[in-house]
């Protein structure tokens, strides 16, 4: 929310975008509204991806990897050369509830524009949409810790196939 689909596919960062033009919002639209869709800003200091950035994982032919560092080389965020990632946050609030979570709901409409630039509408509630908070700063913590802890032991498993 109040940012960008698909690694800014229609911000021209991987090319031609033609493909690409349109695509987010029309998910959006088509998103089947009787499943409640949950967003959030939280995320910024999950860091995930650096080491396609850094060759520890991934060959050129990886179109993830080509696409992260494409991004990765447009933007000197946070958490360069890793991304921040919403995605933990958003999908374990999915999965134990916003309560478990130790986060609340803010009901509102994701809108995205045709580049895939998103802003939070709170006046429209229609769609179960709901934008998640943390009830409190003191909450985030879990969540770092946890995602760094779960990182290493995938790593390890997995070796970045």
């Amino acid at each position: 929310m109040d940012g960008g689909y698909n690694f800014g596919c229609a911000a021209g960062y991987l090319g031609n975008d033609t493909d690409c033009k349109g695509a987010a919002q029309q998910v959006q639209i088509d998103f089947p509204h009787n499943v409640k869709e949950y967003f959030q800003l939280n995320g910024s200091d999950v860091c995930t991806g650096g080491d396609f950035y850094t060759n520890k994982c991934g060959d050129d032919a990886n179109p993830m990897k080509y696409a992260h560092n494409q991004w990765m080389n447009q933007r000197r965020d946070t958490c360069w050369p890793a991304r921040p990632s919403w995605d933990p946050i958003t999908v374990y609030s999915a999965i134990v509830g916003t309560d478990a979570a130790q986060m609340w709901e803010e009901q509102g409409t994701d809108r995205v524009d045709g580049s895939g630039n998103e802003n939070w509408d709170k006046g429209t509630t229609k769609y179960n949409e709901v934008h998640l908070w943390f009830t409190n700063d003191d909450k985030k913590t879990w969540m770092r810790c946890c995602h760094q802890q779960d990182a290493l032991r995938r790593k390890e498993r997995f070796r970045c196939h």
